[in-house]
């Protein structure tokens, strides 16, 4: 009989391309995955039959009582059915799987998609983040794996806790690439989570500075609305469009077709400095140049493939002065888009699925 996993998330896994791919690279490998997660109002079907999924319809949707209802519903999902192996997403997933783990002996790998204290939307609550902070220091301790998703989070981990932590890169799967009939306008394209620190609203204020350019917002999140009432403000409704989530399966078609994708983080905590996001990565596999943050993972990345403009600060002047440099220098352009070729062939999820089995077969 195959070892049964159980992973657990707090989003939906309908539109989590990293779970995805995970869950279907352990299957494979011969384990029984069950990824345990949210239903939301506008979610769609699982469009995989690797893995098996159980989603829950929350009562409370935000804040503390989100995170109560969620963890009371996984607790007695997890009493209620037995597993080999349990994996906790992020700490706010993370103590049913230990309390479980404990009691029925059964090891908790830790998935660190975050450095979750250290995210923005505890920056200015002391309080909060020391509670998460003590849940981190009672739980990683006991967890028999770790992995993230960056060498400089695996570095914070392994120096707090003395324990190695791999890391699993955010690559996509390789994708054969076709000629896609590019969009008329430059257009440039943002994915990823509405939420606080991404730099969806100063590059919403610095499309002002740039007419010949377009704007598509790809993702979901609390900021969205905010964010719409902005591009009304600003009278840009006409060149930015809101897609909201598109499912894995097809957003690389969108993507395909923009000239430019953006990846323009704060620096609000250490999450985001030691960031190395899905959507770098995605947009090199659709062979799209990058505007983003000269943090240190992305600068490692741009120093070996040349395929970003980087900024030091998230200013509007400055992202504008670098898109349109971009727009006006085609032989610098040219060459971005011809080094995002040789990046996306190394860059890839197939690098990092037997480095991720190994961890797994490793537990004991």
């Amino acid at each position: 009989m195959s070892k049964r996993i159980l992973i657990s998330v707090t989003n939906d896994v309908c539109y989590d391309q990293r779970m995805q791919k995970t869950a279907s690279t352990l299957t494979k490998e011969g384990y029984s995955v069950t990824i345990f997660g949210r239903m939301k109002p506008r979610s769609i079907p699982i469009q995989s039959n690797d893995f098996k999924a159980v989603r829950v319809t929350m009562f409370c949707n935000s804040g503390k009582l989100f995170y109560l209802e969620y963890n009371i519903r996984l607790l007695f999902f997890l009493m209620m059915n037995r597993f080999d192996i349990l994996c906790a997403v992020d700490l706010d997933s993370i103590l049913p799987n230990i309390l479980v783990g404990r009691i029925r002996s059964c090891p908790v790998v830790y998935d660190a998609h975050e450095y979750f204290t250290e995210v923005p939307e505890l920056a200015n609550r002391p309080l909060v983040k020391r509670i998460w902070k003590s849940i981190e220091q009672y739980s990683l301790p006991k967890c028999a794996k770790m992995y993230t998703v960056g060498p400089c989070i695996a570095k914070l981990f392994q120096k707090e806790y003395g324990k190695n932590c791999e890391v699993i890169y955010n690559f996509p799967r390789r994708i054969q690439r076709t000629p896609s009939q590019k969009s008329e306008k430059f257009t440039i394209i943002y994915q990823g989570d509405l939420n606080e620190g991404r730099g969806v609203d100063i590059m919403i204020n610095a499309m002002v500075e740039i007419p010949d350019a377009l704007f598509w917002v790809v993702g979901d999140g609390y900021e969205r609305l905010t964010l719409e009432e902005l591009v009304k403000s600003l009278n840009l409704s006409e060149r930015i469009v809101f897609y909201g989530y598109i499912p894995p399966s097809e957003i690389n078609s969108l993507t395909s077709k923009a000239h430019l994708g953006v990846n323009l983080l704060e620096n609000i905590g250490l999450n985001h400095y030691y960031s190395l996001a899905n959507k770098f990565f995605d947009y090199i596999q659709n062979g799209i140049p990058i505007l983003t943050m000269d943090f240190p993972e992305y600068r490692k990345v741009n120093e070996t493939y040349q395929i970003a403009v980087l900024v030091k600060d998230i200013d509007s002047k400055e992202i504008v002065t670098a898109i349109k440099s971009l727009m006006q220098n085609q032989d610098f352009y040219d060459n971005l888009v011809k080094n995002t070729d040789l990046a996306s062939r190394f860059l890839t999820w197939e690098t990092q699925e037997e480095k991720l089995c190994s961890i797994y077969n490793d537990v004991e």
